[in-house]
């Protein structure tokens, strides 16, 4: 949604350091690592309807939060509750599909919600068995299901802007051929 760009720029803007710039991104982050398994058993508890519907509300009030109320502590609290908003819909979301979901029918309905959920990838011919996400920066995460169904791979990498991603690394095991 462009926020942590958005609040960045504000953020620099209003005079702080990059040292606070960098606080205040550790906090998208920061909120969903230490709330993440608590939020997990919340839904668990309460179901998705309602977790969804907070988190679907939550999160306009947050982006809008800093134009609204200009300055730094409200980028803060903003940062905070667009990750906290982000985290409990993406549990609910998971949790909704893996319980709507046969246990014949999982692994390829989690694919689509990763690939629904990620733009670059999905536009990807033949990627029809693969659970890729990405990010929009140069690091990039990926899951990768082997075609087979026996191997699953994550790989954690960096790759330069503008660069042809030579950073395809074999499981042991199972060798792939791209």
């Amino acid at each position: 949604n462009g926020s942590r760009l958005n609040l960045s720029l504000q953020a620099l803007a209003l005079g702080a350091s990059p040292m606070a710039v960098g606080a205040m991104m550790s906090l998208f982050a920061a909120l969903p690592m230490f709330l993440g398994v608590s939020a997990g058993r919340f839904v668990d508890r309460v179901g998705v309807r309602g977790p969804l519907l907070a988190a679907t509300a939550a999160l306009p009030f947050f982006i809008a939060l800093p134009a609204a109320l200009p300055g730094l502590w409200t980028s803060y609290v903003a940062a905070a509750g667009i990750g906290g908003a982000f985290t409990l819909f993406h549990i609910g979301i998971q949790h909704a599909v893996g319980e709507g979901s046969a246990p014949e029918d999982r692994r390829a309905n989690f694919g689509w919600l990763l690939n629904s959920l990620e733009v670059p990838n999905n536009t990807q011919k033949n990627a029809k068995d693969q659970l890729v996400t990405s990010f929009s920066s140069k690091s990039e995460l990926g899951l990768h299901l082997s075609t087979d169904g026996q191997y699953l791979t994550f790989m954690g990498y960096v790759s330069p802007i503008d660069a042809i991603d030579v950073s395809n690394s074999n499981t042991p095991g199972a060798v792939d051929p791209t």
